[in-house]
């Protein structure tokens, strides 16, 4: 927190109080495992990992949420409700399941 403090004072801009800083430290935690799932599906991968990456995503968010203060701790149900509601049709779909079985980058 010192050297994000002696950032803003250089820079002209407000310091961060300690619930900004812990705000921060928190999103970033649960965010860390959306920002690699998206690293994953962005690449050149194939349809059968889009399964396997969506399931972990969901419980290595829901695995963070312990951790989070009052302030975020919302955060990781929403985001885990909108990827349910978003990708619901691949999550219960059968050939996105034989894609991700079929797959050799995943064990049964």
């Amino acid at each position: 927190m010192s050297e994000l403090n002696t950032l803003c004072t250089k820079q002209g801009v407000k310091c961060f109080i300690d619930r900004e800083y812990q705000f921060l430290h928190e999103y970033c935690a649960f965010m860390k495992p959306l920002t690699a799932a998206l690293d994953i599906l962005q690449g050149d991968c194939p349809y059968g990992t889009l399964l396997p990456t969506l399931e972990v995503l969901m419980q290595k968010i829901l695995a963070v949420k312990d951790s989070l203060s009052r302030m975020t701790a919302g955060l990781p149900d929403s985001i885990v409700q909108a990827n349910q509601t978003h990708f619901a049709g691949v999550l219960d779909d059968k050939d996105a399941l034989l894609g991700a079985v079929s797959c050799p980058k995943f064990k049964l």
